[in-house]
């Protein structure tokens, strides 16, 4: 199931980040080795902006409760413009979902 990510899941948010760092370190912004160290209070900031953010949303493949993938997007105008502009700002895939 694709669903937005609730603001208490900032474990499982980890857990997936880290796993696709792990996985593919080269397709994203960050390293392991830097988001490793996020303390457990930033990892609840970055899930509440994902799940809660007017501008910034992150999507994610519920398989049975266990995170195989997400989609984050930003929309510099807020949800409540009436344009269109969100954009896709990131996927993330563990291997063992592809």
């Amino acid at each position: 199931m694709i669903r937005r990510l609730r603001s208490d899941e900032s474990v499982e948010w980890r857990e997936l980040r880290l796993r696709a760092l792990e996985d593919a370190p080269s397709a994203f912004g960050g390293t392991f080795e830097r988001e490793a160290q996020l303390t457990e209070a930033e990892w609840q900031a970055r899930a509440r902006r994902g799940a809660l953010s007017l501008g910034f949303a992150v999507y994610v493949s519920d398989q049975r409760g266990r995170f195989g993938g997400c989609a984050a997007f930003h929309n510099r105008e807020g949800i409540r413009s009436s344009r269109c502009g969100w954009r896709l700002a990131r996927v993330e895939r563990v291997s063992e979902w592809r």
